[in-house]
Order: structure tokens, then C-alpha cells, then sequence
């Protein structure tokens, strides 16, 4: 996660974090899953307007978040690939510096 991040957002402190509201997650905790949910969008608190009538996100919160999560399945997916002795090629993407 952290390096997906920082393709985005380089030098950003990296913390756990708790959220008030419920998920698909706990469906698949209860099933035994481990589950973990990450999030693509970065906003200033003045941005954030979740649920709202005039619900928005910043157009670069929007591609950036794009290359966020191109960074963070490729990783993982890489990871998994090579593990289980089968590296592919996947798509070249540019990916924001």
C-alpha cells in the first residue's frame, strides 16, 4: 500500500485508520476473510462531500486515485503471480510521478 501510495502522494505518512460506518467487510470477517479496505482518495477536509446532495471529488483526486489503485493491484497481483510461478506481463501504465 504504501508504495501505491506514494506513486501518487510520495512521502506521505502512512497510519492506520478506523471508520464509523459499515462495510462488505464484516460480511466476509464474519465468514472467517481477513479483510482490510483501502481507500484511492486523498481530499482536503474543505473537499470531502460524501453523501451529500452536491456529492463531488476533485478531478485530480479522481486520476490519481486511478493510478493509486493500478499501483496497489499490480503489486499484489505481481506478488501472487510470482509466488504461485507464473509471472506474466501486465500493461504498461504511466504512472504519475
Amino acid at each position: 500500500m504504501t508504495k501505491a501510495v506514494h506513486s501518487v502522494y510520495p512521502g506521505t505518512t502512512i497510519v492506520p485508520d478506523m471508520v464509523p460506518y459499515a462495510t462488505d467487510g464484516a460480511i466476509f470477517s464474519q465468514a472467517g476473510i481477513p479483510t482490510y479496505g483501502v481507500s484511492s482518495t486523498f481530499s482536503k477536509e474543505s473537499d470531502v462531500f460524501s453523501h451529500g446532495l452536491n456529492e463531488r471529488l476533485p478531478v485530480e483526486s479522481f486520476y490519481n486515485g486511478l493510478t493509486y489503485y493500478y499501483v496497489l493491484l499490480k503489486e499484489l497481483t505481481a506478488k501472487h503471480l510470482i509466488s504461485a510461478g507464473r509471472r506474466q506481463a501486465l500493461p504498461a501504465h504511466k504512472v504519475r510521478s
